[in-house]
């Protein structure tokens, strides 16, 4: 039956009759016999040709009207259920009415029987419970977030809960949820039935959707469906009601589906609808690149700086070409299937050079996917400044900028390094002349002072006496401060090596002292720097100064070469008694040589104090025979 309009509409031996004087119904169920509920600005029960108003249960806190009613369901046994806003679940037979559940515990949105009689109710929280023998209990929440539910059917193998954010599978097992981006077409659902065939069917805000049986099953067991959609393109005008007290969609023992829409009732024959089982075939058509269009090839290879594509396909599914589905993907780029839905052209922006593998598979208007996908390879050349040998020359190019930025600090550091030492070689020059134009000078007047008092005293006076042995001390301070400032002055010859630089200064030093001196380098000579050689010709003449001052006839010697490095050179000394001992042997007992001889290795010749030849090696100055030599460098 239909309420329109203030008249009853049923449908008898294929004629639609039509019962007038009725007020105006928004929702209507049958009494579970011949008779109907009907709700519109009241609540009327209709049998047998006569309509009776049934008062609303009463409510303390306000006035009950037909808009508070917001859900009704008749079970098995004829009894209305009705859930009343602000005041609860109740139950209406021949007693009256029954407040079964009060509003603080459920304000059920929707009610649905199933085959066991059980009351299944859900609110807008979300939460679902079940009804039976007095009892009541809800479903554990764990799945079930959908939002405000909108619609539930209890079926036989399934039990699908439809909300604002989805539909979800329940089974005993597990809740399998599936979401809007999944199933587009299963939006604002407010009706949901099961045809004899197990195919489930809703009235949702898009349309009516069918869910084959397999696909069905396939749901409940967490796979993703396929489904099908009905809407204008089919003939169904308007989409499912979304303020209705009762289920929107219904079913008959025919096996044909109503569905009431904001257009009016819908009428499907499930048996009568048609399906194409063919797979569709995906074709190329075009790829687009830079405002240039290539022609589809296994081998396209597109310009260098290509930063934007347009690959535009099409489907040979001819029957409904605007509801044929695509899904592509592009290798390197997309992780997973891109769902087109008509959309014939996929777009992609800043690809980098390199190659790419571009899928694109199809499904026709009843949801069979394409088997095999069609395919364009493509490859985008790099630019000069995006191949590998350029990077690898910035690379180098970095590195070696590094490297000479490393060599110019370098540099700076050796001008650094070089004025410190001027600057220091400047001021010992300041301090000697300063030392010897003013104390030198001033103590050498002191002494022909006292020199010429001490000539006034009578030669054998003491006091005289003491005054010369004064006066020969202070002359000994004098010289000793000159050579102070001489150490200070003291500079290396322009021209040389240091080892011959060093070798001169043992040849002055030999008739002062008793001593040997010996100069040995090793490795290949180098050009010093002025100021470095200077410094290292202080220290070696330091050395060899007090090893002459130090050493003693009897000492031995202690040996160490002095060997070249690029800086310069090393050097240490053969020192006397104060010196670390190294042998006691000051002639050698065979030969009767120094033992500055005994150690030269062969293939060098040289000359020692006691006039033993020997092949040539280090340079010495032991020319002159003595007891035993006493210092080496």
């Amino acid at each position: 039956m239909i309420a329109t309009g203030g008249r009853l509409l049923r449908q008898r031996d294929g004629r639609w009759h039509a019962t007038g004087g009725l007020p105006d119904v928004l929702s209507i169920v049958g009494d579970g016999g011949d008779g109907l509920w009907l709700l519109g600005s009241a609540l009327w029960h209709w049998r047998d040709g006569a309509l009776r108003e049934v008062p609303l249960p009463p409510l303390a806190s306000s006035t009950v009207t037909s808009y508070d009613v917001q859900a009704l369901a008749v079970a098995p046994d004829g009894a209305l259920w009705m859930s009343l806003l602000g005041g609860g679940l109740y139950r209406h037979d021949a007693a009256g009415w029954q407040l079964r559940v009060p509003a603080q515990v459920t304000l059920p949105r929707v009610m649905a029987f199933d085959a066991a009689g059980r009351l299944w109710t859900a609110d807008t929280d979300g939460r679902v419970f079940w009804h039976a023998g007095g009892r009541h209990g809800q479903l554990p929440a764990t799945g079930l977030d959908v939002g405000a539910v909108t619609a539930l059917l209890p079926g036989r193998g399934h039990f699908p809960v439809a909300g604002e954010r989805g539909l979800i599978a329940s089974t005993e097992a597990a809740s399998i949820r599936l979401e809007r981006a999944d199933a587009a077409g299963l939006v604002a659902v407010t009706g949901m039935a099961e045809a004899a065939d197990g195919s489930l069917w809703f009235n949702g805000g898009r349309g009516v959707v069918v869910m084959e049986a397999a696909q069905a099953a396939a749901f409940a067991h967490g796979e993703r469906p396929r489904y099908r959609l009905f809407d204008e393109r089919d003939g169904l005008l308007g989409v499912a009601v979304q303020s209705n007290a009762t289920p929107t969609p219904s079913h008959r023992e025919d096996g044909r589906l109503w569905f009431s829409t904001n257009q009016g009732v819908a009428l499907i024959e499930p048996a009568r609808v048609g399906y194409n089982p063919r797979p569709p075939q995906v074709l190329l058509r075009s790829v687009s690149a830079g405002g240039r269009e290539y022609t589809p090839d296994p081998g396209l290879e597109l310009p260098a700086l290509t930063r934007s594509l347009v690959i535009s396909y099409t489907s040979t599914s001819l029957g409904a070409p605007e509801r044929v589905a695509f899904r592509y993907r592009l290798d390197g780029v997309d992780e997973a299937w891109q769902d087109a839905g008509p959309r014939r052209q996929a777009f992609y922006t800043n690809l980098a050079p390199g190659e790419y593998r571009f899928e694109v598979i199809a499904a026709n208007e009843d949801g069979v996917w394409s088997r095999e996908p069609a395919v364009q390879s493509l490859r985008i050349r790099p630019a000069f400044y995006q191949t590998w040998w350029f990077l690898l020359l910035c690379v180098l190019t970095a590195v070696g900028g590094l490297w000479l930025a490393y060599l110019m600090r370098l540099k700076q550091l050796g001008r650094h390094i070089r004025g410190r030492l001027q600057e220091r070689h400047a001021e010992r020059e300041r301090i000697a002349r300063e030392l010897h134009d003013t104390l030198l000078q001033s103590i050498h007047g002191l002494i022909l002072r006292f020199q010429a008092v001490s000539e006034t005293l009578p030669p054998l006076d003491p006091a005289r006496s003491a005054m010369e042995q004064a006066l020969q001390r202070a002359d000994d301070v004098l010289v000793e401060g000159r050579d102070r400032v001489l150490d200070l002055r003291a500079t290396a010859p322009d021209a040389g090596d240091l080892e011959e630089l060093l070798e001169a200064v043992g040849e002055e030093l030999a008739p002062l002292c008793e001593a040997c001196f010996e100069v040995t380098a090793t490795g290949s000579a180098e050009m010093l720097d002025p100021i470095v050689r200077d410094e290292l010709y202080r220290i070696g003449r330091e050395a060899m100064l007090n090893a002459c001052r130090h050493a003693r006839p009897a000492a031995s010697a202690w040996r160490s070469p002095m060997a070249r490095a690029r800086c310069g050179c090393a050097c240490s000394m053969m020192a006397g008694a104060s010196i670390r001992r190294r042998s006691s042997a000051a002639v050698a007992p065979a030969t009767g040589a120094c033992t500055a001889c005994v150690s030269v290795p062969s293939g060098s010749v040289r000359s020692c104090g006691y006039g033993h030849g020997q092949t040539p090696g280090p340079r010495s100055n032991c020319g002159s025979p003595r007891a035993a030599p006493t210092a080496r460098a």
